[in-house]
């Protein structure tokens, strides 16, 4: 008995010194709205207002995630686009891929707060972006998933 304590004392001491971690996978499901700041080839510097980025996770397993994004065009309406993405083992990071284009690396700044570094590269007579999109969930929608069983 006094091994097995010493032994499981030790693979702790281990753990705690190598800084090894063995992270919960956030959740991600849920509505995400926020701003971006972008860079466009062609327009330069853009910042845009709040909800000009609403990003809807409908399903997760594990660490994949998948959903749609819809971004707010410059004449005020927007486009969609569906998403899948996997968060990191870690548990701190995560990445996006929009099925028709762009990758996007994510933080998880807290709970219900995240950012995302959105990359596109210029194809044929399109321009590229990067941009940096600041999300916040929708409470009401984090209530509702705390509340049912």
């Amino acid at each position: 008995m006094t091994k097995v304590f010493f032994g499981l004392l030790l693979l702790l001491a281990i753990i705690a010194l190598t800084g090894i971690a063995f992270a919960e996978t956030p959740d991600m499901v849920g509505t995400w709205t926020g701003s971006a700041t972008a860079h466009h080839e062609e327009r330069g510097i853009i910042e845009g207002p709040d909800n000009s980025i609403i990003m809807n996770i409908s399903e997760q397993k594990g660490r994949i995630f998948y959903g749609d994004i819809q971004i707010m065009n410059k004449d005020g309406t927007y486009r969609s686009e569906k998403l899948a993405g996997i968060i990191e083992l870690s548990g701190e990071e995560f990445i996006i891929l929009e099925h028709d284009q762009g990758i996007s690396l994510g933080d998880f700044i807290g709970p219900d707060e995240i950012e995302i570094i959105y990359i596109e590269n210029a194809e044929g007579d399109e321009a590229g972006i990067i941009a940096t999109n600041h999300l916040i969930r929708n409470k009401a929608e984090t209530a509702e998933t705390a509340e049912s069983p």
